[in-house]
């Protein structure tokens, strides 16, 4: 079961997601002048695409919460029959976790993004002074950099690698 999120924060999400929806729909707009320049035009998709994901989760955030309110005013509706208001209440509980999982995935993306994690680095391990201890040292900690690269799933290449007389770098 998911923990629900505080109201205050939810009221906040709510704000920031009405933005964001009126923001994409100004880029789209923006998109779709034939008039725009190709620096704007550039611009405005490549911000488009930075809010695609969230966009979708909104969507789906959204669908969700009418989903809800289907379905309490089923369970609510005492014409209904017992079977039907009881299939309804064991579905409002379905939905009602996902909305808070949906809730969570868009607090997640709605967070600020490190701009460095979108960019490449070079990283250089030497052994310095302390002889053929550093240089085991120094190929231990390229292996542990190399590994978690991997763990990551990131592209790891090797530029130029020195390997002592004893096995190290």
């Amino acid at each position: 079961m998911s923990q629900q999120l505080p109201a205050n924060l939810v009221e906040i999400m709510e704000q920031r997601m009405k933005l964001i929806e009126q923001r994409s729909a100004y880029l789209q707009e923006q998109i779709n002048q034939p008039a725009a320049s190709p620096e704007e035009y550039l611009r405005a998709n490549k911000e488009f695409r930075k809010l695609e994901s969230t966009m979708e989760l909104i969507k789906d955030l959204r669908s969700k919460q009418e989903e809800i309110e289907g379905l309490k005013s089923l369970v609510a509706n005492d014409r209904e029959e017992k079977d039907m208001r009881e299939m309804a209440a064991e579905e409002l509980l379905v939905a009602v976790e996902e909305e808070k999982r949906l809730q969570h995935e868009l607090f997640r993306s709605l967070l600020p993004k490190d701009e460095a994690n979108e960019k490449d680095c070079i990283l250089e391990v030497r052994a310095g002074t302390g002889g053929e201890e550093a240089s085991l040292f120094a190929m231990d900690i390229f292996r542990m950099y190399e590994k978690y690269a991997q763990k990551n799933g990131w592209k790891f290449d090797v530029i130029d690698i020195m390997e002592s007389a004893v096995e190290g770098y």
